[in-house]
């Protein structure tokens, strides 16, 4: 934890609000704070560029900025600077559309106190310090812990060649040469599942409008070489826009792919459909008025060897995989990775197959992020 003076940038256009935050600052025993504050967007964006500062605590209603575009200023700006993000109480929802942008937590004005700044504050700090470790960690795994599983196969690869190339009968040390080279490409794999996969937890994304068409475009450039190795048939049809991070339906969409790829039958090419539907759902704002939201189902239906369904929740676990027997190796991560994806863009997946025949995985995913009213029709 951190030690000494805690430097907090306030950006806050309420004099009353100011006034209450300095008070509650200045009362709180053991702990000092050394609060510079401002009241504009732009001039926040100055400080954060001469000087250093521990966390933000940040107004959504400023003069020159609005809701969560304020915070995305910010957090693109300064994204290893923790932000909380203060709201007013009708407005919940969108100081939670925050944190899972990014922010580390929100605080609404009006029910503020000591013991809540400080813990939100000094959490907010630990919390961006437990991100930034996990971060480093993950580029640990992705490069410092392959390299030395490369010089494996490397070896291992010239050692085969030698064999072979030598005369007499090396059955034996090439069979267990080659089973090392197996080895070493499995625990690659599962290094590189494993970094995917934790991406998807220690990474803040922000949403915009993606065309899931081009997504898909890429994907599949991504995947033409085994593609064509399989003869597989990808179809697409027509998709939607939806507000998104790239990155992840990139993600999403690759891994779903890979699978039906993955877990083909033998005796028939490979064939994955990808199609959509919108879905109206209906309800009731706070202010009892009708809202109406609008969904897409998408579904990644293939014909492969299928699964039997009561293993359903099973298969999106981390390190789950089904006895499919020795042709169907995988890390069990892909999946859960998905369902991670999904989540996080306050959405679903779930799956149906039949044993021998094919699975459809379907992802439900809004058009819109929620951000409090502006994304909702009203009647």
């Amino acid at each position: 934890m951190k030690q000494g003076p805690i430097r907090v940038l306030l950006i806050e256009d309420n004099p009353g609000d100011v006034r209450l935050i300095q008070e509650i600052a200045a009362e709180v025993p053991g702990v000092q704070f050394h609060l510079v504050h401002v009241e504009r967007l732009n001039d926040a964006i100055t400080y954060l560029d001469t000087e250093l500062f521990d966390v933000v605590l940040l107004d959504l209603l400023l003069p020159d900025s609005q809701g969560l575009d304020s915070f995305l200023r910010v957090y693109q700006h300064t994204p290893s600077v923790p932000i909380v993000v203060l709201t007013i109480d009708d407005d919940d929802e969108l100081g939670l559309t925050a944190v899972q942008t990014g922010a580390q937590d929100y605080m609404i004005k009006g029910q503020t106190d000591r013991q809540l700044l400080v813990r939100a504050l000094r959490y907010a700090i630990e919390r961006r310090r437990l991100q930034n470790e996990l971060e480093q960690f993950a580029y640990i795994t992705s490069h410092d812990l392959q390299e030395p599983l490369r010089k494996i196969q490397l070896f291992a690869d010239r050692l085969v060649t030698l064999l072979t190339r030598r005369e007499g009968t090396f059955h034996q040390e090439t069979s267990y040469l080659k089973r090392i080279q197996q080895t070493a490409e499995r625990m690659q794999q599962l290094m590189e599942d494993v970094l995917q996969y934790s991406q998807t937890i220690v990474k803040t994304y922000t949403f915009i409008p993606v065309d899931l068409n081009q997504v898909l475009h890429e994907v599949l450039s991504d995947l033409e070489v085994v593609v064509s190795q399989n003869d597989a048939h990808v179809i697409v049809r027509e998709l939607p826009i939806i507000d998104a991070n790239p990155a992840q339906m990139h993600q999403l969409f690759q891994s779903l792919i890979s699978n039906a790829l993955k877990f083909r039958r033998r005796d028939e090419s490979p064939v994955v459909v990808i199609a959509s539907r919108p879905i109206e759902q209906h309800g009731i704002d706070a202010n009892a008025r009708t809202t109406r939201t609008l969904n897409y189902e998408i579904s990644v239906a293939d014909n492969g060897i299928g699964f039997d369904t009561k293993h359903l929740e099973h298969i999106f676990g981390v390190f789950q995989h089904l006895e499919t027997g020795d042709n169907y190796k995988g890390t069990g991560i892909g999946l859960a990775a998905c369902r991670r994806i999904a989540e996080q863009h306050n959405g679903r997946i779930t799956a149906t197959s039949i044993l021998g025949r094919g699975s459809t995985f379907t992802i439900t995913l809004p058009q819109h992020q929620s951000l409090g009213v502006d994304h909702a029709s009203t009647e």
